[in-house]
């Protein structure tokens, strides 16, 4: 007869990763997706629509977020493209 077994070593490393990749590599993946999309290698309408809207949505909650969010985004874009890297979201409606 065996008790528990408690969570071992590979189940560890494996959480600590996924926490890593969702907390730290998704959101810094924001960037060179908008840098890829304004050069033509994606579509735009890619950017602003499925892959990152939990984005979009968690940094319309946290004050400045947006902003943050769109001034990463055009660190990415070449200096002369004037085009946005998503849309501003009317908060009126």
């Amino acid at each position: 007869m065996t008790g528990k077994q408690q969570p071992g070593k590979a189940f560890w490393t494996t959480v600590v990763v996924v926490v890593l990749v969702v907390l730290v590599a998704y959101p810094l993946s924001w960037g060179p997706f908008v840098g890829a999309a304004t050069r033509g290698y994606v579509p735009l309408w890619v950017v602003n629509s499925f892959p990152y809207q939990p984005l979009f949505i968690v940094s319309r909650r946290i004050p400045g977020g947006e902003a943050a969010l769109n001034r990463y985004g055009e660190w990415w874009r070449p200096a002369r493209d004037p085009t946005l890297t998503r849309p501003i979201y009317d908060r009126t409606r």
